[in-house]
């Protein structure tokens, strides 16, 4: 866990995600046709190829769909323009590779926790966040599979970013 909420009367109601899961979901895909994966990967991997490597910060908590009333404990991520930037050119890819539009938009955090129901109420994120500097250096295409102790993540390809 990134952050020590052990002490927090609440953290018993909260699914933390082990610390290699931690990711930030730049586009989720949901069920992809086989035949679709080699195109989708293709413009992926040249948006990848076309995009600067840089580095984020982890920087503050928060919460979704907002600390009064959470269901999601987060990190936020700064600067977010990179990310963003990222995220919005992945998206331009995975729709012309075939897939419909996300519709909701796109908020850089990384998903530390998921409050079991009902939500967290009231909840102060007082615990605080040490700035963590991370390397944007890979853009990776996961297979995700839930199970009862969460999901499980199986990288199926690993896109540098930078010129190859």
């Amino acid at each position: 866990m990134l952050v020590a909420f052990q002490d927090e009367p609440w953290s018993n109601r909260v699914r933390w995600v082990p610390a290699e899961n931690l990711h930030v979901t730049l586009r989720f895909l949901g069920d992809v046709s086989p035949e679709r994966t080699d195109a989708l990967l293709d413009r992926v991997r040249a948006v990848a190829t076309e995009t600067d490597p840089f580095r984020c910060t982890l920087d503050e908590l928060g919460a979704f769909p907002k600390p009064t009333r959470a269901r999601v404990l987060i990190a936020r991520i700064s600067p977010a323009a990179a990310l963003v930037d990222l995220a919005a050119r992945v998206e331009a890819a995975v729709v012309a590779a075939g897939l419909a539009p996300e519709t909701r938009r796109f908020r850089p955090h990384v998903t530390l926790g998921r409050v079991r129901r009902p939500p967290l109420r009231g909840v102060t994120l007082a615990a605080s966040l040490a700035p963590i500097r991370v390397a944007a250096d890979e853009v990776v295409l996961f297979q995700s599979d839930l199970g009862p102790g969460g999901a499980h993540y199986t990288p199926l390809a690993r896109l540098p970013i930078g010129p190859a």
